[in-house]
């Protein structure tokens, strides 16, 4: 949380002011909430900026917008789910991330309001609307995924037996998501996997990875270029783990189908670290976190396809003042 907040805060002193007055268009309404052209321009400028500072190439504007409007549906989608379900954030909440900002950039907490009001005045305030719409949407999921998940006593035990033998590697992993919907037809399956093997035939003689990742993945990580970060071996679905675990850094596993879609991964580091005494507890949160994540695409899907979505992007003709 502590770096994506910290790259919030790089992008909002380095963001153009948008015309509210030229820009302001609606792009895109979900259920009755618009998403206006200046929160799209904002949010492309913002994803422009981290593929550039991971020396990733942008794909067209065009199809980069498209990537981005669909980013910000599914985070409206989710915004609005938490509302319905009653989600809160306290003020206290929200300061003891600012908190950890200021800290971070050697500040009082007052110093930094301070200065980022002076250095772009209002975007305090904009700051802080998006750190409590990342912890709703961090509430909502552990409400919904995380929590929803079972673990029995048999999968605990035999959890804790092989942390017990050692299992303390971690993997640094890039994704891409061809999904599938909750009902996928025999074509549509097929057409899936066909996508899934022809982008991986690519990557496997000279594609770049990341941008495979934002100009095709449906994965929530695509405008990071796929990026996964590092992940424990607990932490991942078994079908992951299965297909990483023999990797050598910088290789690609094979096409993986799961409910969700068929997924590549692309290893590209892994470490070994000492074992440390696993609580019960703990293994409980491992296991439930290594479950939600097999559940987590085809939740998103579900919200998004149950949405009711209007979208005027690219059709001048309909395009809302």
């Amino acid at each position: 949380m502590k770096k994506t907040l910290l790259f919030v805060l790089a992008l909002l002193l380095a963001a153009p002011a948008f015309s509210a007055q030229l820009l302001d268009r609606i792009v895109a309404v979900v259920e009755d909430h618009p998403i206006l052209q200046s929160e799209l321009d904002q949010a492309t400028f913002e994803a422009l900026n981290r593929l550039r500072q991971q020396s990733i190439t942008p794909p067209p504007l065009n199809e980069l917008r498209e990537k981005v409007l669909e980013q910000l549906i599914l985070q409206q989608v989710q915004l609005q789910r938490a509302q319905r379900r009653g989600i809160q954030v306290t003020d206290e909440e929200i300061n003891a991330q600012l908190q950890q900002l200021a800290v971070a950039n050697g500040l009082t907490l007052e110093q930094f309001i301070t200065a980022l009001d002076q250095q772009a005045p209002g975007h305090f305030d904009t700051l802080r609307k998006q750190i409590k719409e990342q912890l709703m949407i961090q509430k909502l999921r552990q409400l919904e995924v995380v929590n929803q998940v079972s673990v029995t006593r048999e999968e605990l035990q035999q959890f804790l037996k092989q942390a017990n033998q050692g299992s303390t590697v971690s993997y640094h992993l890039r994704h891409i998501l061809i999904p599938l919907p909750n009902t996928p037809t025999r074509e549509q399956v097929a057409a899936a996997e066909k996508q899934a093997k022809a982008l991986r035939d690519k990557i496997a003689v000279g594609a770049d990875f990341g941008r495979m990742a934002v100009e095709h993945s449906a994965g929530a990580e695509a405008l990071q270029g796929g990026e996964l970060g590092w992940l424990k071996a607990s932490e991942l679905p078994d079908s992951f783990l299965e297909a990483v675990k023999t990797l050598k850094p910088g290789q690609l596993s094979p096409v993986i189908r799961t409910a969700g879609g068929f997924h590549i991964l692309q290893l590209v580091d892994k470490r070994d670290e000492a074992l440390n005494p696993v609580a019960q507890q703990q293994a409980l949160h491992a296991l439930r976190l290594r479950k939600a994540n097999e559940l987590f695409d085809l939740w998103l899907r579900r919200l998004r396809d149950e949405a009711h979505v209007e979208i005027y992007l690219n059709d001048p003709a309909t395009l809302k003042p």
